[in-house]
């Protein structure tokens, strides 16, 4: 190679240098930034706000980004939507958001940044600090703690959300809940009317949400199945009196008390609160109570505020006449004696029967002859046989005999 020869490959050698030497200082990548937070929480349906202008081009001054490219993770596409564009969520979930950008002499990021976008909806509501997605069976003037569960699970409701509403409630009902909005939990109160109230949790307008059915729980009766109703005197309806006689030992010997909550709930539902004690048994629905012994026997459910009371009196009556038997036209007293003591304070009323023995016919006597009864004192158990006779209105002397069966009710 000659002199002139070597002069041109080194000065074609040093421009190729000085060119590549400023293509390289002049065509810097651009550098992508996501202006975010690099996690975001937001509900479902509602749009997100990103922000990619703080993205620069480490050219020459004067040189600038000209396209910003998103990729926001739901449709498998990149978007050129400039630097400041908004995106909504269809569905719940976790995306990741990238962010590529290419500046004006068409020179494109070696990386892209990114941030993650949490998609949440309400995904349950349950009893808090449970699992119990309800129905909730509680008492009268409890307060209920209910808590939202997120979907994805785990990650936290965007800032003021869920929203929490009463979406149903008994007529008259005046519950209420606290807080409203912005905490996963949230507390249901002034539950003093029996019946359904149903509570919604969403986040978001667009999400759907979640509910669940509280039932409060009321003591509605406690009867028996057999006996009869008499005033107790105390002007309660909720306590209650019944009266049923004495039975020899011999089936059905027990009369069934049941209690009837309302709404209708299982034995198995029934709230922690309610309690059902006296008479024979364990049951919280159903108790028992002997009839072959006279006696007194309370029953009392309780609901919280919500109770009633029912006694039974299982009673035996005797009737004691004075004399067995009486001359005609001679009155003779007779007596109704209860146990248990005290009955007779409650019995405003006393029907006596006299009616001719089985197998019995008792001479001389003429179609629709018999007994008649008055009462004798203030005492209702303390009465009189007024016309000890059977024929002759006017004998004051013993004649033929005549039998008399005595029945009080």
């Amino acid at each position: 190679m000659n002199r002139h020869s070597l002069t041109t490959v080194l000065i074609l050698t040093c421009l190729f240098l000085l060119v590549g030497k400023t293509h390289a200082w002049d065509d810097l990548p651009p550098i992508p930034d996501i202006n975010n937070p690099y996690s975001q929480f937001v509900c479902v349906g509602c749009p997100v706000q990103f922000d990619g202008s703080t993205s620069y081009d480490q050219d020459e001054a004067g040189e600038s980004i000209e396209h910003w490219y998103w990729y926001y993770g739901d449709d498998g596409y990149w978007h050129d939507d400039g630097p400041t564009p908004t995106h909504t969520y269809n569905a719940p979930g976790a995306y990741l958001v990238w962010l590529h950008v290419e500046d004006d002499e068409g020179t494109e990021s070696l990386e892209d940044d990114c941030c993650i976008v949490y998609v949440v909806k309400v995904d349950k509501v349950v009893e808090a600090g449970t699992t119990n997605e309800g129905p909730l069976y509680v008492c009268p003037d409890d307060t209920v703690n209910l808590q939202a569960k997120p979907y994805p699970a785990g990650v936290p409701f965007p800032s003021g959300e869920p929203y929490w509403k009463i979406v149903s409630q008994p007529s008259g009902a005046n519950a209420y809940l606290s807080p409203s909005s912005g905490s996963a939990t949230t507390t249901l109160s002034s539950l003093g009317k029996p019946g359904e109230y149903v509570v919604k949790a969403k986040c978001g307008n667009n999400d759907t949400g979640h509910t669940i059915t509280v039932k409060v729980v009321e003591v509605e009766s406690l009867l028996p199945n057999e006996g009869t109703e008499i005033d107790d005197g105390d002007n309660e309806p909720n306590t209650k009196l019944f009266v049923v006689c004495v039975v020899p030992p011999s089936p059905p010997s027990t009369l069934t008390v049941t209690a009837t909550p309302n709404p209708s709930v299982s034995e198995a539902d029934l709230p922690a609160c309610w309690t059902l004690t006296g008479g024979t048994g364990t049951g919280k629905l159903t108790r028992t109570v002997d009839k072959t012994t006279p006696g007194e026997t309370v029953i009392t459910c309780t609901c919280n505020t919500s109770m009633k009371k029912t006694t039974i009196w299982v009673v035996r009556g005797e009737v004691s006449l004075a004399s067995s038997w009486a001359c005609d036209g001679q009155q003779v007293n007779v007596d109704l004696i209860l146990t248990p003591a005290g009955v007779e304070n409650h019995i405003t009323s006393v029907q006596w029967q006299a009616t001719v023995p089985s197998g019995v016919t008792n001479y001389g006597s003429p179609s629709g002859q018999g007994l008649t009864f008055s009462q004798r004192s203030a005492d209702i158990t303390e009465w009189r046989i007024d016309n000890a006779r059977w024929y002759s209105n006017q004998a004051d002397h013993c004649n033929d005999g005549a039998d008399w069966e005595i029945e009080a009710t």
